[in-house]
């Protein structure tokens, strides 16, 4: 295209609607994006308005716009508002209660002297802010009130829902049941990242299948979510949970599958390593205990390092419920070997630490070093399986592949392994995951939902062009398909044509199938979102730890349930 010298960027703006392009200084900008743009070429500012980042700000800014118009007639209706006046003071105290409680700025924080003076200078129309206590209790359940409404209404719009449930005691000593709900519809379809939200955090005075079992279908009942929208269940091992479901969520719960965390079993299989390479665990505990011990050899450590040319670094900590740690300071440990003898060789003339002379022994074992060699080479490949089921993407259509390929791995690199220690530890692995994935198994950790995600791989279009499923077994694996028999009707058609089709995203692949199969393709959506492990509800107990902090331990329960659900969900 041409540059059109006799137009200015303000002649260019007046020939848009307003709230489009704006002018400034003698150039033009989006006025979504705040971006400058080539007025002089008409093909410039046209291909910026095709942009996808700029329709994805333009649909934010309208979901924005529309939010706020929600919550000016909310306010309006809660509060009883009468004037114009008050309504502007009563929706920015409103607003500055849910931003507070979003980011976890517990509201007392409104009494700092300099926060409260620049708040009553800058938010327009509020004049005084009131106490802390004023708005927890005139605010809070309002606001609450008002994001539970907008949850209700998310929830109403999806075909289904998989509950995710874990507990967890908290510092007070209470049992902490957190629900969370995995929507059909994803967060990112780009990255395949579920959409969860957390529905509510329950403290329960017991721990068992009736609590919970109550504790779920009274949340879903307040959350109003037909019990035929649930498609899965997602749980850990527990006895409880297993019992929970067999007695009370089944029956109701028609269409839903229950799951257990593939996350948890894999980490199991770490402990089948950990408990085999005892020389190696040595190691990691006295290093951790040598470290730990005396804080000030971190800093002497890195200076070691630096000292010898090499990138200062600490020894990384193995924690318990933090996955994959072990393995992580095992292979650090090798890496760092003659760095562990020359610096503590240096520090056991200063230290009366009997860590320092365990240390120095474990590292020049031929034993040890040999533990760590095995697990350099077989670690990394649990590691990785571990890692990527740590995530909250769908899986459900590949996780049945990925556990087969796991034992094969496990059982050809043990057939290789002339290390008794290493082969017994990778048949091991293999047995573990084997149990875990056989059908009716009866197992004390088992997956319930074999047979389902085995099913699920029909939905992924370049699986299904090689696999061998029966038909019978695939309808009766995935409780939708009973009695359905459009779906079933839709299912072998899809068969049929599937071979022609090419896919690169699942989610995007089963979209664009909507109008050509429609009840197959709600069904497909419906066990695609299933999740395959209860992270996101490990990750909301981190998240409820930072809300319970030190200096607000006599939160009420209700009211802690409540800024727990608002700092988490962000609608």
């Amino acid at each position: 295209s041409k540059k059109i010298s006799s137009i200015n960027a303000r002649g260019r703006c007046a020939q848009y609607p307003k709230h489009i392009f704006h002018e400034s200084g003698s150039f033009l900008f989006c006025s979504t994006c705040n971006v400058l743009v080539d007025y002089s070429r008409k093909a410039s500012y046209d291909k910026h308005l095709q942009t996808t980042s700029h329709k994805r700000k333009v649909e934010a800014l309208q979901s924005e716009k529309g939010r706020e118009r929600k919550v000016q007639k909310t306010v309006s209706e809660l509060f009883e508002v009468k004037t114009d006046k008050q309504l502007q003071r009563w929706m920015e105290l409103f607003k500055l209660t849910e931003a507070f409680c979003a980011a976890n700025v517990p509201l007392k924080t409104v009494e700092n002297v300099n926060l409260k003076e620049y708040l009553e200078c800058n938010l327009k129309n509020v004049g005084i802010i009131p106490s802390s206590s004023h708005l927890q209790q005139f605010y809070l359940p309002r606001v609450f009130g008002n994001h539970v409404t907008e949850m209700k209404e998310k929830l109403k719009s999806c075909n289904g829902i998989s509950t995710v449930t874990d507990k967890t005691t908290d510092a007070e000593d209470r049992y902490v049941f957190n629900i969370l709900g995995v929507l059909s519809e994803l967060e990112c379809e780009h990255e395949l990242k579920l959409n969860v939200l957390l529905l509510d955090c329950v403290v329960l005075d017991s721990v068992n299948f009736k609590t919970v079992s109550q504790a779920i279908q009274e949340t879903l009942d307040k959350s109003e979510v037909p019990f035929d929208r649930i498609t899965a269940a997602v749980s850990d091992n527990a006895t409880y949970m297993k019992k929970a479901w067999e007695r009370s969520m089944k029956p109701l719960f028609l269409n839903a599958v229950h799951v257990t965390c593939v996350a948890h079993l894999l980490n199991l299989v770490d402990d089948v390593w950990c408990k085999k390479f005892v020389k190696v665990n040595d190691l990691v505990v006295v290093v951790k205990r040598a470290f730990t011990a005396c804080p000030a050899l971190k800093a002497h450590f890195c200076m070691h390092l630096e000292e010898k040319g090499r990138s200062p670094c600490i020894p990384p900590i193995p924690v318990i419920t933090c996955w994959n740690t072990w393995f992580n300071a095992a292979l650090f440990h090798l890496a760092h070997v003659e760095d562990y003898i020359s610096f503590f060789e240096e520090e056991k003339d200063h230290s009366s630490s009997l860590c320092v002379a365990d240390v120095i022994e474990l590292c020049q074992s031929p034993e040890v070093l040999e533990e760590l060699n095995i697990l350099q080479k077989y670690a990394p490949a649990i590691m990785h399986t571990l890692t990527k089921y740590e995530e909250s993407v769908i899986c459900s259509h590949i996780v049945s592949n990925d556990m087969c390929d796991l034992i094969m791995w496990a059982k050809n690199s043990a057939d290789e392994c002339e290390h008794a220690m290493g082969r017994e530890a990778l048949l091991n692995s293999a047995e573990k995951i084997e149990t875990y994935i056989q059908r009716n198994s009866n197992a004390r950790f088992c997956q319930p939902a074999a047979a389902f995600f085995n099913a699920c791989q029909v939905f992924d279009p370049n699986q299904v062009k090689y696999l061998i499923i029966p038909e019978k077994e695939v309808f009766e694996a995935i409780p939708l398909f009973e009695d359905n028999s459009v779906a079933q009707c839709e299912y072998r058609a899809y068969l049929e044509t599937v071979y022609k089709m090419q896919c690169e995203n699942v989610y995007q692949f089963w979209r664009t199938l909507e109008t050509r199969f429609p009840t197959l393709a709600v069904i497909a959506i419906r066990c695609l979102m299933v999740p395959v492990n209860s992270v996101d509800a490990e990750r909301s107990f981190s998240a409820y730890k930072n809300v319970l902090q030190d200096d607000w331990r006599s939160i009420k329960a209700s009211n802690l349930s409540m800024y727990n659900v608002l700092c988490q969900n962000k609608l």
